[in-house]
């Protein structure tokens, strides 16, 4: 029916059937021409056939992308796509300080920076690195990992707590990562005795991520939780307890340098959220529900934790 009605392409491996249904008297060869040679046509358009001299952009310098304007792009759209969920007050945070403990599973990787169906940037800069960058020698920066995204290995707390404890603000990077959403696969790799599915069973914060926000809070230093993921959360630990809540996605190679701009007030956040986020798996319907009740904003009836279209900046009343 697809090839049919002029999908030539399938992105997986449905269309193997179709020897089946050639067979079968199902669809004609001569359909299934049409559709092959439409694709073998784009790619001939394409230059794919032929040696790369003779395809103007194949010879094209990989400097002209990788530039400084690319890279300027990349900033701006980090910047923009942040969201503020919560502020007590504290950020921006002041130029001034003498010590920040930046901890968490997200704070130093550059591969998280990049989510899923991604190239590969010559250079990436992670929160801790946009940090450092941002206030240079005059503060102290002090990173502990403190856990992994999913493991339940909490070896690292003590590092994390003795960064924490004589710090002015502890910035916690946490959330998710390639290796728990994502398509079934798509993502190989194994942390905590897990390995990637594509599939989560909660939208909690996974693993031992809480309890490290709970250790960290308890020296008495604010924390502010920065959120790197591609779907809800239920960030429910930090609109309870963190002095503020960011929300940085999967922000690409300047993922880092727009964060530390946001928490600094070089830039003023204005993003707003393209999803609900919810409390719990328990607001929710079933998986197999495909009746839009109880999705999404429009006829979800309970009380989201942040509701699609919310955002702070600034300029806004803080929560």
């Amino acid at each position: 029916m697809a090839v049919t009605n002029g999908c030539d392409l399938n992105c997986g491996e449905v269309y193997k059937s179709l020897l089946i249904a050639v067979a079968k008297g199902l669809i004609a060869e001569a359909t299934i021409d049409k559709a092959v040679t439409r694709l073998f046509t784009a790619r001939f358009r394409l230059g794919m056939f032929d040696p790369p001299e003779r395809v103007p952009y194949a010879s094209i310098p990989i400097e002209v992308n990788d530039s400084a304007e690319h890279r300027a792009l990349a900033l701006q759209m980090a910047e923009e796509s942040i969201v503020l969920l919560k502020n007590e007050g504290l950020l921006p945070l002041p130029k001034t300080l003498k010590k920040i403990a930046v901890v968490g599973p997200n704070a130093d990787d550059p591969v998280v920076l990049l989510g899923n169906y991604n190239g590969f940037p010559s250079v990436s800069v992670t929160p801790l690195e946009g940090i450092r960058r941002k206030v240079g020698d005059d503060v102290e920066v002090a990173y502990a990992r403190g856990c992994g995204i999913r493991s339940k290995d909490t070896s690292g707390f003590a590092a994390a707590t003795a960064a924490a404890r004589d710090a002015d603000v502890v910035i916690a990077v946490m959330g998710l990562s390639q290796l728990i959403e994502g398509e079934e696969g798509q993502q190989e790799g194994v942390e905590g005795g897990e390995r990637s599915t594509g599939d989560r069973v909660d939208i909690g914060l996974p693993g031992v991520q809480e309890a490290l926000l709970d250790a960290v809070q308890a020296t008495g230093r604010p924390v502010v939780v920065v959120l790197l993921n591609g779907s809800a959360v239920a960030a429910t630990w930090a609109e309870a307890h963190a002095a503020a809540l960011v929300e940085l996605w999967y922000p690409g190679e300047e993922g880092g340098t727009a964060l530390a701009d946001v928490l600094f007030g070089d830039t003023n956040p204005a993003g707003r959220l393209p999803v609900t986020f919810y409390r719990s798996v328990d607001d929710l319907p079933p998986f197999r529900e495909y009746r839009m009740e109880g999705f999404t904003y429009r006829y979800f009836h309970g009380e989201p934790l942040y509701p699609f279209g919310f955002g702070l900046s600034y300029m806004s009343p803080s929560r």
